[in-house]
């Protein structure tokens, strides 16, 4: 299941900002799917990173606001959906 941490900035960040990221969450489980002015998107999906990529997020920005999470109902389904889909089209070559 993807999840996601929201943050927003007290400033925006700066251009280099989201591959310094990147290369500082890639270990921890995370990606930054979104890294522009006053806001950072990390998407993860490893049970239990939350905790890791928090801290390593909050130790290099200056966070005003932050929200974790998980993926919405609609995606899980869709999700599941596309898993079963694959598991038949394999099953039936």
């Amino acid at each position: 299941t993807e999840r996601r941490i929201l943050l927003e900035l007290e400033k925006p960040v700066g251009e280099g900002m989201a591959a310094e990221l990147a290369k500082a969450l890639e270990p921890l489980g995370g990606t930054v799917a979104e890294c522009h002015q006053h806001r950072v998107v990390v998407s993860y999906q490893r049970e239990g990173a939350a905790p890791a990529l928090t801290q390593c997020l909050l130790s290099r920005l200056p966070v005003s606001d932050i929200v974790l999470e998980k993926a919405d109902i609609d995606s899980m389904v869709a999700s599941i959906y596309r898993r079963s889909s694959a598991e038949q089209s394999a099953g039936s070559t």
